[in-house]
């Protein structure tokens, strides 16, 4: 090895060992004219200690004041599929409104006109829709009235027995439910549950969700 190249060897070991974090190096000269190279690397950090960095972190953070509704459905174990009918009518977009008397209507619209069985409880109406099933798993999910002062705390279509669809209504309170079955345009009907103004207040005037200011009609 020429000196010119070990000036450089030991120029690029001084820089590594300057370098901040990096393993510490020293080189000294032995006696038989070679040179030693003495490689000191820093202890590892603990994996874990980010970790519970973190989880204490998290632990300390206050939670959150904005109001929500989250809910977890049980996976299936079996699935098991249904023969459809082509005769049964199709349960599709349920919705929830509020109207201006304060009162407050579910509907869900129906491809074809079906009968309709109420099963009232103290703090649940189940309405039963016989011939009809729901086609998507997207119809299925909740209404949460959380933001609205109603006597309804939540409804859902579910699917029952072979042939039967379920609307299911939570109350907040006893109320007189009231249903009716509506003709739609092209042989299709819609379902509409009525619900009264509720008897205290559940949301205060300045939480509620402000309702939806309809375009006026066109004079004739």
């Amino acid at each position: 090895m020429s000196r010119r190249l070990l000036q450089w060897t030991i120029a690029l070991l001084g820089i590594a060992v300057a370098a901040p974090g990096a393993a510490e190096e020293k080189v000294t000269k032995t006696e038989d004219g070679g040179y030693k190279v003495e490689i000191k690397r820093p202890p590892q950090a603990k994996a874990d200690s980010g970790t519970d960095k973190a989880s204490g972190d998290a632990e300390a953070k206050k939670p959150s004041r904005t109001g929500g509704y989250t809910w977890t459905d049980k996976p299936r174990r079996h699935y098991r599929r249904t023969k459809i009918d082509p005769k049964w009518a199709i349960a599709t977009f349920p919705g929830f409104r509020m109207l201006q008397d304060g009162s407050s209507e579910v509907s869900v619209w129906l491809s074809k006109k079906v009968s309709v069985e109420v099963n009232k409880g103290e703090r649940s109406v189940t309405l039963v829709l016989s011939d009809t099933y729901v086609r998507w798993t997207t119809n299925t999910y909740p209404l949460i009235t959380t933001h609205f002062n109603t006597p309804l705390a939540s409804a859902r279509l579910k699917r029952g027995k072979k042939g039967q669809t379920l609307l299911v209504l939570n109350l907040r309170e006893a109320a007189d439910v009231k249903s009716r079955l509506e003709v739609g345009p092209r042989g299709t009907s819609i379902l509409r549950v009525s619900i009264p103004a509720p008897r205290q207040e559940y949301v205060k005037a300045e939480q509620r969700v402000p309702l939806a200011v309809l375009p006026a009609q066109r004079r004739q």
